[in-house]
């Protein structure tokens, strides 16, 4: 949001700024709510690539249409409604029925590039250990039994809210 205002715009409010100008063409907010929308839109469609298959760091191996066309039917559908979407940002009618606007060339690589990141940040959670987390084995959070280290935490947020409440339930001597 903030980033986006600064690389691809001269700079406007992102708070007062209109989506529309008295024209009722989009104005620089409503792009950038677009370039969000698709590259949030992009990045999960990538991420269920990621989540088809939990233990291989690439995640392309595993392609095969034969073995769940559904999946595939679906993924094409989503990412042509997508398109379908965001293009509908360069017509007026589109634009206005849809709530989107014309991307630049450079926001469409820019959304696809942070899209296909998701799976790089995939292969490189591969790489990470188990070992750095194992602590999480110590949480027990469906049991009800006694948690020490999250009962710590909440016990001690327990006692600071009633003291709280109990210094302000005391009369003032002012």
């Amino acid at each position: 949001m903030y980033f986006g205002n600064l690389i691809f715009f001269d700079g406007f409010n992102i708070v007062t700024e209109p989506l529309r100008d008295q024209d009722g063409d989009p104005t620089n907010k409503l792009v950038l709510n677009t370039f969000i929308f698709h590259t949030f839109i992009l990045m999960n469609w990538f991420n269920t690539f990621n989540c088809r298959v939990l233990d291989a760091t690439c995640v392309f191996k595993t392609i095969n249409p034969f073995e769940n066309p559904f999946f595939y039917i679906i993924m094409i559908g989503e990412l042509m409604l997508q398109l379908i979407m965001v293009e509908a940002g360069n017509s007026s009618l589109g634009s206005a029925l849809l709530g989107t606007a014309p991307l630049t060339p450079a926001m469409h690589v820019t959304c696809w590039s942070l899209g296909v990141f998701s799976l790089v940040v995939n292969m490189g959670m591969h790489k990470i250990p188990l070992e750095k987390f194992r602590f999480a084995d110590k949480i027990d959070l469906e049991s009800g039994k006694q948690n020490g280290l999250i009962d710590k935490y909440y016990q001690r947020a327990d006692d600071n809210f009633k003291k709280y409440n109990d210094q302000l339930s005391q009369p003032n001597d002012d």
